[in-house]
């Protein structure tokens, strides 16, 4: 059984990191610069198997990425390095020449890949072919599913626009019909204002002429 599988950059960085077994996040950060540390330090002559600290790690160089496996002191070597090019025969098939930066923008594809070839330690599916059929539908399903949310996002702008739009058609409406022109408010305020200076005319001089 798997343990877990890292993918670790030339320079040390982790590009992808799988784990079967629970470990504490101390004790991940520990087997990580372990791993570093066996996968760099070693000459491209020396085995691809070194035991250490009762377990096994299988380590194998592709191009810039050196993959990492730990596994059980009693576990078949030569099953997991084939499992390790199992899983890069995949990769380079899904990218098409896969490289470093594949991984770096796309990882959470190399993770979906990963999940088909080895599930829970082992190794999940042999056929390259069936992987990547599984691999295409899930894609095609994924691309509709965007595309539908993107169509239906763009259908509830469209909807909001139009109705912000009939809102303020109603608004404006409104708005003349409660608050006339300027041009007749200024006219009722003129006959206002001489009707009620002529009342205050016919009453005042009837009242000094009585007096």
């Amino acid at each position: 059984m798997i343990k877990y599988l890292l993918l670790i950059s030339r320079q040390g960085k982790l590009r992808l990191a799988k784990w079967y077994v629970a470990y504490p996040k101390k004790e991940k950060a520990k087997l990580v610069r372990e791993a570093c540390q066996l996968a760099l330090g070693r000459s491209a002559r020396f085995s691809n198997v070194v035991e250490h600290r009762g377990s096994k790690y299988i380590c194998r160089r592709y191009a810039s990425l050196y993959f990492v496996a730990s596994i059980d002191k009693d576990d078949n070597e030569l099953i997991v390095l084939e499992v390790i090019h199992h899983f890069v025969e995949v990769l380079d098939r899904y990218f098409g020449n896969v490289c470093e930066l594949d991984l770096i923008f796309n990882f959470h594809r190399a993770y979906f890949v990963l999940d088909e070839v080895i599930l829970g330690g082992e190794l999940e599916d042999s056929s390259k072919r069936t992987i990547l059929k599984y691999i295409q539908v899930h894609d095609g399903a994924s691309e509709e599913i965007e595309q539908a949310g993107s169509n239906g996002a763009a259908a509830a702008i469209a909807a909001t626009v139009g109705a912000l739009k009939l809102r303020r058609r109603f608004e404006c409406g409104e708005h003349r019909r409660q608050w006339p022109p300027l041009f007749l408010w200024t006219c009722v305020c003129l006959l206002v204002l001489f009707f009620s200076f002529s009342i205050a005319i016919s009453c005042f001089f009837p009242l000094r002429v009585g007096g």
